[in-house]
């Protein structure tokens, strides 16, 4: 009786924890568009980040017409990339970088419900202490993007936690 019940107690602890929600699960998502540009007021529509000092813009577009508009707001050079905004939502991200070490993005998952990670590749040598401009749009599938309410960029063992603003 007592290896049935511990049986039964294994296979229940198996499917219960088959069950759970994991971390840093992938979603649907892909960087649309990369440039080293940034909005003319981007001092005045950017919020510092208190903790590191950074300061940086993370907005959320939900259709066609502010998504056009945001591309012309953060200058870019390219020509609008085209997203379906019927399946996904698309997040600007304006930041400075060093320019000798620009930020590349390895992976975009979920490290919660409520917060995607944004994880750039490891820095390697040394860099520069000034600050150059670099924006990203990162298309998100709307299932996803609708829980999301922070931004969290990963990078080495730094991790700096934004919330999205929706346009």
């Amino acid at each position: 009786m007592k290896k049935l019940l511990l049986i039964v107690f294994s296979g229940f602890l198996v499917f219960v924890s088959g069950c759970e929600s994991k971390e840093g699960l992938d979603i649907n998502s892909s960087i649309v568009a990369s440039e080293k540009s940034l909005p003319v007021a981007f001092d005045q529509m950017s919020t510092i980040d208190k903790k590191s000092n950074i300061k940086y813009i993370v907005l959320r577009v939900k259709n066609n017409e502010d998504y056009q508009e945001m591309w012309d707001t953060f200058q870019f050079k390219q020509d609008l990339k085209e997203v379906d905004l019927e399946k996904s939502d698309v997040i600007f991200l304006g930041l400075y970088e060093s320019s000798s070490c620009p930020y590349s993005i390895k992976e975009i998952d979920t490290a919660e419900k409520s917060k995607v990670n944004i994880v750039f590749s490891d820095i390697e040598g040394s860099c520069t202490a000034d600050e150059s401009p670099r924006s990203f749009v990162i298309a998100i599938d709307k299932t996803s993007s609708n829980n999301i309410a922070e931004v969290a960029l990963v990078q080495d063992k730094q991790k700096i936690v934004l919330p999205i603003v929706d346009k």
